[in-house]
């Protein structure tokens, strides 16, 4: 799988982010400022054994993790397609996954954002800011 990146590109509070792809594996879904302002890192990491699931959300800046939440409630299947539409306000991201919906601050009170990427085992096959 090959990492995704798209550079200054203005993603803000009138804008939605949507990504489509399909996941072998774990991965991360990125949306900052650098590589070391981070608003919304979204990890999906898929249980190994008899480890569960989950989706772990961090706001991240200068190297220092400002705030995590995690979620249990699953929507991703390996090897199953699937679309993420992030929007954001001062206050929130708001994220939906196929029908699913969660909300994660913006712990950065960032009004917009300019650096997103993606890392780990995932086929990204479109990314699109409307």
């Amino acid at each position: 799988m090959s990492d995704a990146e798209v550079k200054n590109i203005p993603f803000n509070a009138s804008k939605q982010l949507t990504i489509n792809g399909v996941p072998d594996d774990s991965f991360t879904i990125n949306v900052g400022k650098s590589k070391d302002i981070i608003g919304l890192k979204y990890e999906v990491r898929f249980g190994k054994a008899n480890e569960q699931s989950v989706i772990i959300m961090s706001c991240i800046k200068d190297g220092v993790v400002l705030h995590t939440q995690t979620e249990t409630s699953f929507p991703f299947q390996k090897s199953r397609s699937f679309e993420v539409s992030i929007s954001f306000g001062k206050d929130n991201f708001q994220i939906k996954i196929n029908s699913h919906v969660m909300y994660f601050s913006n712990s950065l009170d960032a009004q917009d954002y300019d650096y997103i990427w993606s890392h780990g085992k995932v086929s990204i096959e479109g990314i699109s800011i409307n």
